[in-house]
């Protein structure tokens, strides 16, 4: 999720995410690095890189100071720190790790349920829905009733698709395509298309991973002028 954009965009994300990730919008070296990390590590995540992926993310998390980094959420859209968090329990699930990925998901969600900032709490129901199957219908319940409740159409359509995904598991494909027919109408109802919505999925075809490369380019400078 995160790096996965269409390639059409991709020259605008990038000028973007320089722009963002200079010292000037990031007024301290170590937020900058957390930024960096965070960026990097998931990028890597996607690309299926996830021993690089789990050292970027572990420095990500070990950088992060709530009460010096938590205004970040305002500029990128979710609290830095808690997202590192709950991308780093992802990657976890991915190697192998249930139990300490279950941790770190527990621990993610924690702080972000306690966050003001909604967006964030948001992100880590997703992260968390991109998990274990048989146990994340809960995740996806509350994505969804989260996401009406504050008005977040696209991150709605996510918890649409993973409460679909969950169905599907437990054989019920007819309510399942449903859910993805409101899923579609939900994203599309924020200007995406559905191309768009096809490239911000997890992998997202040859037009993400290209922009995926991009990402991991710019991350990668920003980590070094740090």
């Amino acid at each position: 999720m995160g790096c996965a954009i269409p390639r059409r965009r991709a020259d605008h994300s990038t000028r973007a995410s320089q722009r963002i990730l200079g010292a000037r919008a990031i007024s301290d070296a170590v937020g900058l690095l957390l930024v960096g990390h965070r960026l990097l590590g998931t990028a890597l995540l996607l690309t299926g890189d996830y021993p690089a992926a789990l050292s970027h993310l572990d420095r990500a998390v070990g950088l992060y100071r709530p009460e010096e980094h938590r205004e970040l959420a305002f500029r990128f859209g979710a609290d830095i720190g808690i997202t590192a968090q709950c991308v780093r329990a992802w990657a976890l699930w991915l190697r192998g790790y249930p139990d300490q990925a279950r941790r770190a998901f527990d621990e993610g969600l924690q702080r972000a349920q306690r966050s003001v900032h909604r967006h964030t709490l948001a992100y880590a129901l997703i992260y968390k829905g991109l998990t274990a199957a048989s146990a994340r219908w809960a995740a996806e319940d509350e994505l969804v009733s989260h996401t009406r409740e504050h008005g977040f159409a696209l991150f709605l359509g996510y918890g649409l698709l993973l409460q679909a995904g969950a169905l599907t598991l437990r054989g019920q494909g007819e309510v399942a395509v449903d859910r993805i027919h409101q899923a579609v109408a939900a994203m599309q109802a924020t200007g995406m298309n559905r191309s768009d919505n096809d490239s911000r999925l997890p992998g997202g075809g040859p037009r993400a991973q290209g922009s995926c490369r991009g990402r991991l380019a710019n991350s990668r400078r920003s980590i070094d002028d740090g």
